[in-house]
Order: C-alpha cells, then sequence, then structure tokens
C-alpha cells in the first residue's frame, strides 16, 4: 500500500461509485454527500468472490476495462492490490 501512496495513489472505501467521467469519477460517501475525484485511471475494488458478471457492467463506461482482483478470482487485499497496480503499470 505504501508503494501506491509514494505514486500518489488515493485510496478511497466505503464509498457508492455513481459516475465515471474522462477526468473524474463521483461517489457518495458515508454522509450521503456527493464527491467528485478528479483522476485518469479508476480502479475498483469490491469484494472477495469473483463478482465477473457484474464486472462486465462497467465495460463500456470507460474507452479501457480490465477485469482484475477478486473479478477474477478470491484473493486477499495485497494480491488485488498488486494485481491492479500491475494492470495499470503499463496504461
Amino acid at each position: 500500500m505504501s508503494l501506491l501512496r509514494e505514486h500518489g495513489v488515493e485510496l478511497k472505501s466505503e464509498v457508492t461509485l455513481t459516475e465515471i467521467t474522462a477526468d473524474a469519477a463521483s461517489v457518495v460517501d458515508g454522509f450521503g454527500e456527493k464527491v467528485r475525484l478528479p483522476a485518469d485511471t479508476v480502479v475498483l475494488a469490491l469484494g472477495m468472490k469473483p463478482l465477473s458478471e457484474q464486472a462486465r457492467d462497467f465495460q463500456g463506461l470507460a474507452p479501457e476495462t480490465y477485469t482484475i482482483g477478486d473479478c477474477m478470482s478470491a484473493r486477499d487485499v495485497m494480491a488485488a492490490v498488486h494485481g491492479g497496480f500491475n494492470a495499470t503499470a503499463d496504461l
């Protein structure tokens, strides 16, 4: 996790994603507030069991989508984070 932070990655948890645009992601936080997060890349970590069908629902929201982490197979958080980092390293 420290490697991600060293590279300027901001981690958000306990939020609901409502929109992804070309330059931002919009979420609703735990207080019900809509927050716009400027971003050029969005990585979702959504659970501990494969949700491949739900992951396909995100296809088409952005020019490129990648299935990583628990959407492929259930793993611990560090494996999922490393998978996400590796998937985005070449973008």
